[in-house]
């Protein structure tokens, strides 16, 4: 049996969608780097994002994460961040969204250039 986090079966657009639903789409974005960066050693990386704060229960944070490298792992963080991308209540609640995704686009060229990114 495969871990979750070296699945490597291709995701249909439902199974990502509903991955970046337990991220989180505001989580995914502001996290993605920290993230992609620490992802080999996930369980001080989930430690030292619980203690951030953005989540009351450590197991929260655990879902997150996991969901999160499990995107990032199968090479579907473009898809995710493209779905952030074009989704105007993101960029209503979090006016920081722009700058965010240019500066995780610029990191990661590899990614892609987002469509109809703002």
């Amino acid at each position: 049996m495969k871990s979750i986090d070296t699945q490597t079966e291709p995701m249909t657009d439902k199974q990502v969608r509903r991955l970046l639903a337990s991220t989180g789409k505001w989580f995914f974005a502001k996290y993605f780097e920290e993230v992609h960066s620490r992802k080999d050693n996930k369980k001080a990386l989930i430690d030292d994002l619980y203690e951030e704060g953005f989540d009351k229960n450590l197991s929260g944070t655990t879902t997150r994460v996991g969901c999160m490298i499990r995107l990032i792992n199968n090479g579907y963080a473009g898809d995710a961040l493209q779905i952030i991308a074009n989704s105007d209540r993101m960029f209503n609640d979090h006016p920081e969204l722009p700058m965010l995704l240019r500066q995780i686009y610029e990191s990661h060229p590899e990614l892609g250039e987002p469509h109809g990114a703002r």
